[in-house]
């Protein structure tokens, strides 16, 4: 259920979630977990920035959807397993909309940066465009827009 804040109060973001909020009885209390949604065009950069790196990397069986469990490990986003032999493995993880708020997902988006930077050696101006300011205002990233 989305609401907006105003003032002091939480307000249902549209008709699916004031019919949701108008079942529960008057005056109940309820827990609730809160998340700020994520800005679709700072997904939108990600998945651009792995498209970049894959480029550059130039290696058939690297595509960005190898990129993305690669940065996932790196970054510590992942289950580990342990098989009947002992051996652990590492699973990576989910980064989608539900499971890493726009907080999470930009403290990802910095690792993965410096893990491009620092584990692949990747030269700064392969991807120096995609991180200019003004691409994606501050706002923006933060689901102000």
């Amino acid at each position: 259920m989305y609401l907006m804040r105003r003032n002091c109060h939480l307000e249902p973001a549209n008709p699916y979630a004031q019919e949701l909020l108008l079942k529960i009885p008057e005056r109940k209390m309820v827990e609730c977990e809160v998340k700020q949604s994520r800005n679709v065009k700072h997904n939108a950069l990600y998945f651009s920035l792995l498209a970049r790196i894959a480029d550059w990397l130039d290696q058939p069986s690297v595509t960005v959807d190898v990129l993305h469990s690669f940065f996932k490990l790196e970054a510590g986003i992942y289950t580990q397993v342990k098989m009947p032999n002992g051996e652990i493995r590492k699973i990576p993880g989910s980064t989608s909309f539900r499971a890493a708020d726009q907080v999470a997902f930009s403290e990802y988006f910095e690792k993965v940066i410096a893990i491009a930077y620092e584990r692949l050696r990747i030269p700064p101006e392969v991807i120096a465009d995609l991180l200019t300011p003004g691409l994606v205002s501050p706002a923006e990233l933060q689901g102000a827009a």
